[in-house]
């Protein structure tokens, strides 16, 4: 929803989300390329109306194209390669350069940048989908502290929000802010592994689910406050941190994740013989590590960053806390098997990667599936936040792939805190 006027007064977001700035030409992995770009008919009009160069007035007249079925939209006409026609040789826009900000298109200015509005508070989050934000998230540790602002109006461009239906359809989102706050309670927690935590949220999603399936979405509160305390049982912890690895289990989770997400030869990488090597998987989650041993927050940014942009716990509200809690468990088992595929690689060879986005578009609306090409170079750290970044365009920008990913689940029989323990260690 775009260019809407809301008066939250409360405003929520990770400390980064101010000093957010785009990397522009130096950025490895353009947002100008591969995407859905939409304009509106207004925004088109203001372009026109402009005085620029001819070659930029040419592009202009030439670029844009109506959507079908959406009256006063228009999407922009990529060239051959992907890439928006205003897209300069070095990677600029040449409607900023030559004219300014203010003649870009709302998604446009906006992106990475995205909001949702649960009563009275708007929180605001960026998306893993950019490169500069998984660039923060890597290299700063407190990026992912969220921090309150209080405001009395803001202009949000683009925001989500429950409707009257919806709760009336889900009543426990009436708690969305209390649920959200506490499994980003949960993943915070630095005195256990992200694996851990994250199961540990599986089991407090389980319990929530229940409870609002009985018809006790009001009890929610009073069942956060037992939690609580359940989930600091240091016996239960310590269990879920001594637990063996069941690389049948993990490796043909994975497996799975790569056909339906990437669809990709990356997990050629952790393959002998046509099977996924256990070893191997150990191995690149090694080098992972020992190539983050000064920033070992980077992965739990990144899950705390995915709370956000996945709008947990309710990514889709045909689905219950638990369901869509496994769609991020199946988020965070991508990013452990992307950092293990990429950091086997020896650096000395190159891998051709062709992940299929369903959804590849800035918006929901686009559900095109799009073949993305890039290479397995000899820096692992690029290629792991370049992976990461198309990874996201399938959890985070398309509501559709919730059923894909949770049918997946349903065909392995494995809707359980105790599989996603076993998929995650």
């Amino acid at each position: 929803m775009g260019g809407n006027k809301i008066n939250p007064r409360f405003f929520r977001q990770p400390r980064y989300y101010n000093d957010f700035q785009c990397m522009g030409g130096s950025c490895p992995m353009s947002c100008c390329v591969m995407w859905d770009v939409y304009w509106t008919e207004p925004e088109i009009e203001k372009l026109k109306n402009a005085e620029c160069s001819e070659q930029l007035r040419n592009l202009v007249d030439n670029s844009f194209r109506p959507i079908e079925n959406k009256p006063g939209m228009f999407r922009i006409i990529m060239d051959s390669k992907k890439r928006c026609p205003f897209l300069t040789d070095d990677d600029f826009c040449s409607i900023q350069r030559e004219l300014g900000e203010e003649y870009l298109s709302n998604v446009c200015t906006i992106y990475p940048r995205s909001s949702f509005l649960s009563e009275n508070t708007a929180a605001n989050y960026c998306y893993l989908s950019c490169y500069k934000v998984l660039d923060t998230l890597c290299n700063d540790k407190d990026c992912m502290m969220l921090e309150n602002y209080d405001r009395v109006s803001k202009k949000v461009e683009k925001v989500s929000f429950d409707s009257k239906a919806d709760i009336l359809i889900r009543p426990e989102l009436r708690y969305r802010n209390q649920i959200s706050e506490f499994f980003y309670e949960i993943i915070s927690d630095e005195s256990r592994s992200l694996e851990t935590s994250v199961t540990l949220g599986a089991v407090a999603a389980q319990d929530l689910a229940k409870c609002a399936s009985a018809g006790g979405a009001d009890l929610i509160p009073e069942r956060i406050a037992f939690l609580k305390k359940i989930l600091k049982d240091p016996k239960q912890t310590e269990k879920l941190e001594n637990l063996k690895p069941n690389y049948a289990v993990k490796l043909g989770f994975a497996k799975k994740i790569d056909d339906i997400v990437l669809k990709s030869k990356m997990i050629n990488l952790l393959s002998g013989n046509g099977a996924l090597i256990a070893d191997k998987y150990d191995e690149g989650m090694r080098k992972f590590n020992a190539a983050f041993a000064e920033r070992p927050f980077a992965l739990r940014n990144i899950a705390l960053n995915l709370l956000l942009e996945l709008n947990m716990p309710f990514r889709s509200r045909d689905y219950s806390i638990f369901e869509n809690y496994c769609y991020y468990a199946a988020a965070i088992a991508s990013v452990k098997l992307t950092a293990a595929a990429v950091f086997i690689n020896n650096n000395d060879s190159q891998v051709e990667v062709t992940p299929v986005v369903t959804g590849s578009g800035k918006t929901a609306e686009a559900v095109r599936d799009i073949k993305i090409s890039f290479k397995i170079t000899t820096d692992p750290e690029h290629d792991f936040k370049a992976s990461l970044a198309y990874i996201d365009r399938f959890f985070a920008h398309n509501n559709n792939n919730v059923k894909t990913i949770l049918d997946m689940y349903k065909e392995l029989n494995c809707m359980s805190p105790a599989y996603i323990a076993l998929i995650l260690k």
